[in-house]
């Protein structure tokens, strides 16, 4: 019984902390050294690991389609199509399905889908293209792990975001501050970020700066950007 409520309280408060971070990503002025999100998610499912947080950050506010803001939410089936579409380079519907591992039906709703949002078009040949004005490269997306005690939990759950975020960063409040050392390896490997945050004061300090990753699955990236729900 001691053990259960002690868990209780150790959830309730980890719950707070991600409560108090998600105001301050959602503000104006965003994290001190690291600036505002153009979007934040929450507890996303990313097909490879559960981030608490998402933040997407616009590198170029000027090259970013308009309609990219009004996109909302993407299907598995559709962000996984259009993470093999390219603005040069038509493919098939039949290379789409093959490329995708969906069912050619799927594949064809998908891509009504897509086309609907503005976001790809058929070409006169009946091959498909990414709108030239879809430039996700402009997006980064920040992969954010909240944890009160066990650092080495989130060390390991960090490595997995590696498949679709370009910057990975654990958070953790400022008394386990002495516990980065022991993982200075890990983080170093993974290009994972380390920042102190305390919950009541709303203090932030980027701690160990994330390096930028080369995401390791563009279809997982896709998935990351759109496919999830928006914080409210």
């Amino acid at each position: 019984m001691i053990y259960r409520e002690t868990e209780k309280r150790s959830e309730h408060s980890e719950a707070q902390m991600t409560d108090a971070f998600l105001r301050c990503l959602r503000s104006r002025k965003g994290l001190p050294g690291v600036g505002p999100f153009w979007k934040v998610f929450q507890e996303v499912s990313c097909l490879r690991g559960r981030p608490d947080l998402i933040g997407i950050q616009k590198k170029d506010a000027s090259r970013l389609s308009p309609r990219l803001g009004h996109v909302g939410r993407l299907a598995e089936s559709d962000s996984a199509v259009m993470s093999l579409l390219s603005a040069r380079q038509p493919h098939s519907v039949k290379y789409l399905h093959q490329c995708s591992g969906f069912v050619l039906e799927t594949v064809q709703k998908a891509l009504r889908r897509l086309c609907g949002k503005g976001l790809a078009h058929q070409t006169r040949n009946g091959t498909w293209l990414l709108e030239c004005s879809v430039d996700l490269s402009n997006l980064e997306v920040w992969a954010f792990e909240l944890k009160i005690r066990n650092v080495r939990r989130a060390v390991f759950q960090a490595q997995q975001y590696a498949m679709f975020a370009q910057r990975v960063c654990i958070v953790l409040p400022p008394q386990r501050a002495a516990l980065i050392p022991k993982f200075e390896k890990a983080l170093a490997c993974w290009n994972i970020g380390v920042a102190l945050f305390e919950p009541r004061s709303g203090a932030f300090e980027l701690r160990v700066a994330p390096k930028r990753n080369i995401p390791v699955s563009r279809r997982h990236e896709v998935y990351a950007l759109f496919g999830a729900v928006q914080a409210g």
